[in-house]
């Protein structure tokens, strides 16, 4: 999925009925949505429903499914995908209301903190939620303000840094991003001695950055 990015269009959609399922067709991909094309063949006198069909026969090749046309209704949204640049795969449209509707679908349709892509997909789609007016945690906030951000090690001196949810839960950099993108409180602090910490979520082991603390003088 790294190679997927989040592609976004704000504006007025096609919402196409094709026997019980609707599809959403960004305007901005299939041409202006005239008003002889919104319509009802099940509200339309027989005489007028082939030549309507005719009117939207271009936005099949837009939806998975190339059945009959039923319905087309012109909508306001977000309509998005994750498509490869320079490549022909992409996932199919979906739409939103509320930039908050699609901050959560597109997150939910991430791989995930394994994928070594995650982080900038998160920090793109943060940054595109913010400008459009959605209210971030101080958390998430935070995570924009800093180019480097949620480190396994710090940057002076190598240090291992471990991370902590709300809960008390310790978390390693990866999954410590997944909970901030999902709203949680995050702190940090260098692991310097002692044994190594695992993380609450995946398992990864962290070990301190001296090692265990040597207790055999203490006996002396």
């Amino acid at each position: 999925m790294a190679f997927m990015k989040l592609q976004v269009v704000k504006g007025a959609y096609a919402l196409v009925d094709v026997g019980g399922s609707s599809w959403p067709v960004p305007e901005h991909v299939c041409g202006k949505i005239t008003d002889d094309m919104i319509g009802d063949a099940c509200e339309m006198e027989e005489s007028d429903v082939e030549a309507w069909q005719g009117c939207v026969s271009h936005l099949a090749q837009y939806i998975p499914e190339h059945g009959e046309i039923f319905s087309v209704t012109r909508e306001q949204g977000y309509c998005w995908r994750l498509s490869a640049p320079g490549y022909l795969d992409c996932t199919e449209w979906s739409a939103c209301d509320t930039i908050a509707d699609l901050y959560k679908e597109a997150l939910e349709s991430l791989d995930g903190p394994e994928d070594p892509g995650y982080a900038g997909e998160v920090r793109a789609l943060l940054e595109y939620a913010r400008d459009e007016g959605m209210p971030l945690t101080d958390t998430q906030a935070r995570y924009l303000e800093h180019e480097d951000t949620y480190p396994a090690f710090a940057w002076t001196g190598g240090y291992t840094i471990i991370y902590v949810d709300k809960d008390g839960d310790v978390l390693c950099s990866k999954c410590a991003v997944q909970t901030m993108a999902d709203g949680g409180e995050i702190s940090h602090d260098t692991h310097d001695e002692g044994d190594p910490e695992e993380c609450a979520q995946c398992g990864h082991v962290m070990k301190s950055s001296y090692g265990p603390v040597d207790d055999a003088g203490d006996d002396a």
